[in-house]
């Protein structure tokens, strides 16, 4: 009378906590099933799991290795930062692993799985790579600039000659004009200073692009600690 009925099969069934299965434990009408395997599930916290941690029916599992997994921000390790579904996974090393782009690290940049890395070292040794070429290229015009002034010359003394009735001036001119053409005279040194220009234009764009990419992604860590604070809070 005080405890219900014994059922051989479904165990007993008590007037105040439910049914106690002999398989699944206790069915008690408040907190759920207490599962011997599984522990307990419970209406308004979801299940919580021996080996899982809790599954709360808001934020996704909460494992109890590898953090939780929150349904709109993945899963949030506790090693490696969150793993994202769309950005991919926050490290809190190495910064943001974009799927796309590959890693954005707060110190060296984002590495491109197509592009070289942007990282500071490497941006020294592009700067320092790209002052050697426009040096290069400086003293190249430099060189081809005295180079023309001669052939002008020459050119001046070959009329003269010429004009004279000599043709050995005009060989040596034919000669030293051939040796230009096949330099690449100036015309190619003034490509390279373009082309050197651009390369360096487009590396500092880049650089800005991810100083404001690291600005953005510092702004929602700070919110999303914010947020977090506020549901421990809550729990609490």
């Amino acid at each position: 009378k005080d405890k219900g009925r014994l059922d051989k099969d479904k165990g007993r069934l008590d007037k105040d906590k439910g049914r106690l299965d002999k398989d699944k434990g206790r069915l008690d009408k408040d907190k759920g099933r207490l599962d011997k395997d599984k522990g307990r599930l419970d209406k308004d916290k979801g299940r919580l799991d021996k080996d899982k941690g809790r599954l709360e029916k808001d934020n996704g599992w909460l494992d109890k290795d590898k953090g939780r997994l929150n349904k709109d921000n993945g899963r949030l390790n506790k090693d490696n930062g969150w793993l994202d579904k769309d950005k991919g996974r926050l490290d809190k090393d190495n910064g943001w692993l974009d799927k796309d782009n590959g890693w954005l690290d707060k110190d060296k940049g984002r590495l491109d799985k197509d592009s070289v890395s942007t990282s500071d070292s490497g941006s020294e040794s592009d700067s320092r790579g790209e002052e050697q070429r426009v040096k290069a290229g400086s003293n190249r015009s430099r060189k081809s600039n005295n180079r023309s002034r001669e052939g002008g010359r020459n050119r001046d003394n070959g009329n003269e000659t010429e004009d004279s009735g000599g043709l050995s001036s005009v060989r040596m001119q034919r000669s030293r004009s051939e040796r230009l053409d096949s330099s690449g005279g100036p015309a190619r040194c003034q490509q390279e200073l373009k082309d050197s220009v651009k390369s360096v234009g487009r590396q500092l764009r880049m650089v800005r692009q991810e100083e404001w990419m690291l600005q953005r992604s510092a702004k929602s860590a700070k919110k999303r600690a914010a947020f977090q604070k506020q549901q421990q809070q809550q729990r609490a």
